[in-house]
């Protein structure tokens, strides 16, 4: 709702996130100075990481506020964000947000997928969900194993590339570098740099299970719950599928971190934000936590 794009004709290659003063959840939709500022740093580090069938919407300029007060220069920002609907194109694929993938058509109730996939059976739900999620898992959980990085990968900011002749999931592209947690033990230790961190930041983090906990925020408790009942999979063996594919994916990986994430992500209970006191607190960099009762565990065999 407040990144635009201009109009084709005019052939500009960007798209603009603006700072609205929007409350969405916890928090009121401006742009950091922490964000504007360290953008262009991270997404070199994240083209350099992150694998080939995750693309990346470089951050290329930003502006923000001159306040010394960054709780007033955010409200004044802007961030050029490469497009990459061009590339797509070349590539004979069409970029969708995956939020729109959990969205009902008004005509009949039916999520998108459903309609364009043909995906009339309970069966068929399944399977095309099982095929997504395998690929956002290796898609998203590989710089996560490899390097320490969690991405902020609701469905928000999770773009899908889609073949244009058989609606193949061909990968996915990642934008909004915000909310993205680094362990920094990790990359110091693969020689990265990281002299780009802007004091006050919360991005680079000493704690890996802080880390982790973004990734299961994301994809465990926003991304694969909401394109699950999207589906109506909830009666269905939904969970049973996230937890196949999520063992499957970091099995795959091998190595004591994808053996000690997939073991923390199992565990009986999880890590979640509580939203609405947030809310009522007024907080939006900080967060309060509660365990609450796992879905892989509850509700899968």
């Amino acid at each position: 709702m407040r990144t635009i794009t201009l109009r084709p004709e005019l052939e500009f290659k960007y798209h603009l996130k603006l700072a609205l003063a929007c409350q969405i959840t916890s928090a009121v939709r401006t742009v950091t100075p922490w964000t504007t500022g360290q953008g262009g740093a991270i997404s070199d580090l994240l083209e350099k990481t992150l694998p080939a069938d995750l693309w990346v919407f470089k951050e290329m300029a930003a502006v923000t506020g001159r306040q010394e007060d960054f709780h007033a220069a955010k409200h004044l920002s802007c961030v050029l964000r490469e497009d990459l609907e061009p590339r797509a194109r070349m590539n004979n694929e069409t970029l969708v947000v995956a939020a729109a993938l959990m969205e009902r058509h008004p005509e009949d109730g039916k999520t998108y997928p459903e309609r364009l996939f043909n995906l009339d059976t309970v069966e068929k739900r399944k399977k095309w969900f099982r095929t997504y999620l395998n690929a956002l898992f290796r898609a998203m959980l590989h710089p996560l194993v490899h390097h320490g990085i969690a991405l902020e990968a609701h469905a928000q900011n999770t773009v899908v590339r889609l073949c244009t002749a058989t609606g193949r999931i061909k990968g996915f592209a990642i934008r909004d570098f915000g909310g993205v947690h680094f362990h920094k033990p990790t990359l110091r230790e693969q020689g990265f740099p990281l002299d780009w961190e802007i004091p006050g930041s919360l991005t680079l983090n000493d704690d890996l299970t802080s880390v982790w906990n973004l990734a299961s925020h994301t994809l465990l408790q926003c991304h694969a719950p909401s394109l699950l009942y999207g589906l109506r999979l909830e009666t269905h063996g939904g969970w049973a599928v996230v937890k196949e594919e999520l063992e499957s994916v970091l099995e795959g990986f091998g190595g004591d971190v994808a053996r000690g994430l997939l073991e923390y992500f199992c565990e009986g209970t999880m890590v979640m934000k509580s939203f609405p006191r947030m809310l009522m607190e007024g907080m939006y960099r900080e967060n309060i936590e509660l365990r609450v009762p796992n879905p892989l565990v509850l509700l899968s065999p």
